[in-house]
């Protein structure tokens, strides 16, 4: 994934330039609180595009859920799917779905 590997760079980057500081400098610290501001926004990322996919998975369940549900409902009530795409089928009874 791209946002993996572009944080990756970034984290390095900026662990590289804080072992240039002296440690617990407050120049060090600075670059530290930009690595971990720089970590949690992509997490945040990260947990976007996880409820972003998994909301698009959940919308797919439903609807294949529903086609299951109106085909099997059509079969209980004697409508079937090829008189709801204007194909006439010849029955004793009439039924209208």
């Amino acid at each position: 994934m791209a946002l993996d590997s572009e944080f990756a760079e970034h984290s390095a980057l900026l662990q590289r330039e804080a072992a240039l500081y002296a440690s617990g400098s407050e120049a060090q610290n600075r670059v530290l609180d930009l690595e971990l501001r720089a970590q949690e926004r992509y997490q945040d990322q990260v947990k976007n595009l996880t409820r972003q996919a998994l909301d698009a998975q959940a919308r797919d369940y439903v609807t294949f859920g529903n086609a299951i549900t109106g085909a099997f409902n059509s079969q209980l009530h004697g409508c079937y799917p090829a008189r709801k795409l204007g194909i006439l089928l010849s029955r004793t009874r009439s039924r209208t779905c």
